[in-house]
C-alpha cells in the first residue's frame, strides 16, 4: 500500500508541478513559438509513440524497475495542459503588469497572483491525476519485474488469478 500511496501522493504532486509549469508560459502570447509547441501537444494527444517506444524511453532513461517508471511518462496529460493554458490565459494581463510594476518578477507573479486564482482548476486536476496514479496497473505490469514495487491494483490481480485457481 505504501507504494501506491506513494506513487499518488508523490505522483500527483510532479504531475500538477509540470503541469503548471507548462502551462503558464504557453497561456503568454508573447511567448515565442507558442502555437508550435501547443500544436505538438495537441498532435501527442491524438497520436502516441506507442507501447515499444515508450518501453524502450523508459529502459533507456534507466527508470525501469524503479518506481518511477510509473510517475515520469505520464508526467503531463495533454489534455489537462491545454485545459490549465486556457485557464491560464483568461487571467487577467493587468494583475500581471500591477505585480511587475511592485518589483515582482516571473516566478513571483506565478506563485503569489497566478497559483492562487487557479486553485480550483488546480483542486480539479489534482484529482483527476490522483485517481490516474492510484489506478496504475499497466504500466506497472510493463515497467516492474520486482514484486516488492507493485502497486496495489497488480496485488490485488495476483490475488484474484491465485484464488480462482487458475493460470493467467
Amino acid at each position: 500500500i505504501l507504494v501506491t500511496v506513494f506513487i499518488a501522493g508523490f505522483g500527483t504532486f510532479c504531475n500538477m508541478l509540470a503541469t503548471c509549469l507548462t502551462a503558464y508560459p504557453l497561456a503568454k502570447k508573447r511567448m515565442r513559438g507558442r502555437r508550435v509547441l501547443l500544436f505538438l501537444v495537441l498532435f501527442t494527444m491524438l497520436f502516441s509513440g506507442g507501447m515499444i517506444p515508450t518501453f524502450l524511453v523508459v529502459k533507456m532513461l534507466g527508470l525501469y524497475n524503479s518506481i518511477f517508471a510509473l510517475i515520469v511518462p505520464s508526467l503531463i496529460s495533454a489534455f489537462n495542459l491545454i485545459v490549465m493554458t486556457n485557464f491560464f490565459a483568461q487571467l487577467p494581463e493587468e494583475l500581471e503588469e500591477s505585480a511587475k510594476m511592485d518589483g515582482a518578477n516571473d516566478l513571483m507573479v506565478w506563485i503569489r497572483i497566478a497559483l492562487p486564482l487557479s486553485l480550483p482548476a488546480i483542486a480539479t486536476f489534482s484529482l483527476f491525476y490522483a485517481v490516474n496514479n492510484w489506478n496504475t496497473f499497466f504500466s506497472a505490469i510493463l515497467y516492474l519485474d520486482d514484486a516488492k514495487k507493485w502497486p496495489i491494483q497488480v496485488l490485488l490481480r495476483q490475488v484474484v488469478i491465485l484464488s480462482s485457481g487458475s493460470v493467467g
